[in-house]
């Protein structure tokens, strides 16, 4: 197990959550919008357009679906980890690390923290 290589997420968090938003709220909205339209006024190709719509909304959920997958997989999602470590006399030391300044800001912020254990 030491041997593998860490998974890295497919997205940021900022650029998951605006791919998130299109395909959950913007494309649907769009997509109605159109073919409401363009049944009251006659607009070409209604469906053509909400069918194309479909078919990229359909691509992004399956980006989000990767994303989140491998998101699951990486070690991104905790703040830190807490090391468990054997004393002399059989009693257990747990301790919290940060691997990274940037880990150790984020969580000083938080009310909740995620962290791994590492034995």
């Amino acid at each position: 197990m030491a041997n593998e290589t860490p998974i890295n997420p497919l997205l940021s968090n900022a650029w998951y959550n605006r791919i998130k938003f299109v395909a959950m709220v913007l494309l649907p909205a769009m997509g109605t919008l159109y073919f409401a339209l363009a049944l009251i006024w006659g607009l070409p190709k209604p469906e053509e357009v909400v069918g194309t719509i479909v078919a990229l909304d359909t691509f992004l959920g399956v980006l989000l679906r990767i994303s989140d997958a491998r998101y699951d997989a990486s070690d991104a999602k905790y703040d830190g980890n807490i090391i468990k470590t054997p004393t002399a006399d059989g009693q257990l030391v747990y301790a919290i690390q940060f691997e990274t300044r940037a880990q150790q800001e984020r969580a000083h912020g938080k009310d909740d923290l995620l962290l791994k254990l590492v034995r």
